[in-house]
């Protein structure tokens, strides 16, 4: 009986894990015997008690054909339980990188939808995390096919998917990730924002930016040099202003504004790489009488919601999040579709020019 089962467990994960359709026939019990190195006699059994689960539906001369019951598909999103609104959000040990991830959210929702798929969404604690216990309910409760983590920092649970061979992918990560992932060019984002500064007539171009060899910040950092080397500006350090996303504020906003200003050059343009501290930089630069653009150009990172209605409106970055929510049921879909275990995808972010950027006119500076 043990084999029976064991034989049994495996082809229902097998046809679960493939994106079979109502109606679509499996192959026969001949091939799907030899496949899994058991008698001819065993594969029937196990066709047999499908066929009472109502798995399969099977006609006399004709084969074996999947049913509704397992055609839809289930994925599992596991997600911070802060985000999910399950525990309040602790800003001294949850993530900060909020913004975004419900339009991801979002977009995984209407491309599961569209495509027929069942979505459980699962909260996640990192502080009391139970890898054995996510794993238990995930494969054996839920029979899911595949899983998406958001915002998911824990290597060891995903490690354990890879070493189950268990197809699923990381969404809104560096692009730089070792994981199965779908990630914003965030190196392209940065080079084409320092690209439309230099194209306005800029060459002192500074940097506001968390840490630049952090995972989530090193690839701006990236594109903000290669963009000045394409355009033979030479890098200057004093232009470069780090802080950690944990030790940012006003304050220390303030700090690093002055400093910049406070050079012999003080620079024309900044690109911040984030849009809510592009905003508080716009501020601070209003409260020391500066006016944006006709005296220094600032572009962010993100295209926050009140970018566009600020005074100015940001120039900006835009990361397409609810695509990114869109592009990672398109991976675990190939991968399901493919057998694979193995995959990544990254997507362009794209530049949206407003009013905080203008060509430079040195007779408007102070």
């Amino acid at each position: 009986m043990s084999l029976l089962k064991d034989v049994r467990d495996m082809l229902y994960d097998e046809i679960r894990r493939r994106p079979y359709t109502a109606g679509e026939k499996i192959p026969g019990t001949r091939e799907l015997a030899e496949q899994y190195k058991v008698s001819y006699v065993t594969m029937s059994n196990v066709l047999n008690m499908f066929a009472e689960e109502g798995v399969i539906r099977q006609y006399p001369g004709k084969g074996s054909f999947v049913t509704e019951l397992i055609s839809k598909n289930s994925l599992a999103l596991l997600a911070p339980d802060y985000l999910l609104g399950v525990k309040a959000f602790n800003p001294e040990t949850d993530s900060t990188c909020l913004f975004g991830l419900m339009d991801v959210y979002a977009g995984l929702l209407a491309a599961v939808e569209k495509n027929g798929f069942n979505l459980h969404v699962i909260p996640v604690n990192h502080e009391n995390l139970n890898i054995d216990a996510i794993l238990s309910m995930l494969t054996e409760k839920l029979k899911i096919s595949a899983a998406c983590f958001l915002a998911i920092g824990s290597e060891k649970l995903i490690e354990r998917f890879e070493s189950m061979n268990f197809p699923y992918c990381v969404v809104h990560t560096p692009a730089g990730s070792p994981f199965n992932h779908v990630a914003v060019d965030l190196e392209k984002g940065a080079y084409m924002a320092v690209n439309h500064l230099a194209e306005l007539g800029h060459r002192r171009i500074a940097l506001i930016s968390g840490m630049k060899d952090s995972t989530w910040f090193e690839g701006r950092y990236a594109g903000y040099c290669a963009a000045l080397e394409k355009h033979k500006i030479e890098y200057d350090s004093k232009l470069v202003k780090e802080s950690s996303m944990a030790k940012i504020s006003v304050s220390v906003l303030g700090k690093l504004v002055d400093a910049l200003l406070k050079l012999p050059q003080p620079p024309t343009a900044i690109l911040v790489t984030s849009d809510r501290w592009a905003l508080c930089v716009m501020d601070i630069l209003k409260e020391r009488g500066i006016k944006i653009p006709d005296n220094i150009s600032v572009v962010g990172f993100d295209d926050f919601v009140a970018s566009k209605v600020y005074d100015p409106p940001l120039t900006t970055v835009r990361q397409p999040f609810y695509e990114l929510g869109m592009e990672a049921f398109s991976l675990l879909k190939d991968l399901l579709r493919d057998g694979k275990t193995q995959g990544r995808k990254t997507i362009d972010p794209f530049l949206v020019m407003r009013k905080s950027t203008a060509r430079l006119n040195k007779k408007n500076r102070k």
